[in-house]
């Protein structure tokens, strides 16, 4: 259901960080509302405040809510709660995999940059880097270390992206050096 923003009660909230809500808002502007906040009945919020004050940025005068009807007090905090701590983070390995996928698609939508004086239009690393809102060399290393996943599975045990991009560069070492020592060997 679509309800007017000004009608919905906010509130005392759990969440007291509200971060990133630009990026949050500008992927709103995008994509449109992809979860729907949640509320009572009395149009109290339980779940959804980082979503609403994004659209709330955007001039929005309507959202699209869940009704979850008839609560106490103690159901709508435990609601709330719930949504927050429930929500699992991807990890690492999911992360840079995503990163790659979109990578991927926007070369497929824009074109692909050949060099970096490329073609107005087509779609580069840093193009990337921007629209996940991180510098060029974050989104290198992640690029890099998703497709390290591809050839060293193993990597993917490494609790740390930082742990595994440091073995990667090691793994990626040791090949270098074996393939020159190979030819040296040859010659």
């Amino acid at each position: 259901m679509k309800l007017a923003i000004r009608e919905i009660n906010i509130g005392e909230r759990a969440r007291k960080s509200y971060e990133d809500i630009a990026e949050l808002a500008q992927s709103m502007a995008r994509y449109g509302l992809i979860e729907p906040i949640v509320v009572d009945s009395q149009k109290n919020l339980i779940a959804g405040g980082r979503r609403l004050k994004a659209a709330l940025t955007l001039n929005w005068v309507e959202i699209e809510a869940r009704d979850m009807g008839e609560l106490s007090e103690l159901e709508r905090k435990e609601l709330e709660l719930e949504e927050n701590v429930m929500r699992k983070l991807m990890g690492w390995q999911e992360e840079v995999s995503a990163k790659a996928q979109i990578h991927k698609m926007r070369r497929e939508i824009h074109g692909a940059a050949i060099t970096s004086k490329s073609i107005p239009g087509s779609w580069k690393l840093s193009d990337t880097a921007q629209a996940l809102d991180e510098s060029s060399g974050s989104t290198s290393m992640d690029l890099h270390l998703a497709e390290g996943l591809k050839m060293f599975p193993e990597l993917a045990k490494e609790k740390a992206k930082t742990t595994a991009f440091k073995k990667l560069k090691q793994l990626e070492a040791r090949i270098l050096s074996e393939a020159l020592a190979g030819r040296l060997k040859d010659s």
